[in-house]
């Protein structure tokens, strides 16, 4: 039985053919095809016993450290080529600007800190990415930053700590209330509280 899938997005390419193939499976809520004898239909097979429902997904925007990544293209290639989908995006990419040198998290990795600098740039849905390298992502759900180490493709997985900054960004701010209209938009018995 299935409960739910997760669908990969190349933030260079976005939404591919095969991509588009598994999301009209995971979507089809046709249960008139009958594959179990019963006429009880493929969905239900695979659904179990909410086979007129969609199974819901998530996504995960693949390869953002790639040339050409671009994060707002992905979303847009989601939302135009995956019928009824609704991407709500609880992270935004971060990236280091190009024109900058220094470390991006102080050095260390691991930390604390209390401000991005002027260095660090999030990504953003409305405009094309920054000249810069992908170094982190903005927790949206959480409002923080998340920054790997500099040196985390030499560091063991142990050793790779990102850091965690607290923010109250610009980017941050926009994000944030665009996913909790999405939620409440979802459970209408939340707006009543």
């Amino acid at each position: 039985v299935l409960d739910g899938a997760v669908l990969v997005v190349d933030a260079v390419a976005g939404v591919q053919a095969q991509t588009e193939t598994v999301w009209r499976a995971i979507r089809n809520t046709d249960t008139s095809s009958a594959t179990t004898g019963d006429g009880s239909g493929t969905n239900r097979a695979a659904h179990g016993s909410h086979a007129h429902e969609p199974l819901p997904a998530l996504m995960f925007i693949n390869k953002m450290d790639r040339e050409g990544a671009d994060f707002r293209h992905a979303i847009d290639t989601v939302r135009r080529k995956l019928k009824g989908s609704n991407p709500v995006v609880v992270q935004l990419p971060l990236y280091r600007k190009t024109n900058h040198g220094g470390s991006a998290n102080g050095g260390g990795g691991g930390g604390k800190s209390d401000s991005l600098g002027p260095e660090i740039v999030a990504g953003s849905l409305s405009q094309s990415p920054p000249d810069g390298e992908f170094i982190g992502m903005i927790d949206l759900v959480h409002m923080r930053a998340i920054i790997y180490p500099d040196d985390a493709e030499d560091l063991s997985m142990e050793d790779a700590v990102p850091s965690v900054i607290s923010l109250h960004s610009n980017a941050a701010r926009e994000g944030n209330p665009r996913l909790i209209e999405t939620a409440m938009e979802a459970r209408r018995d939340l707006i009543s509280n």
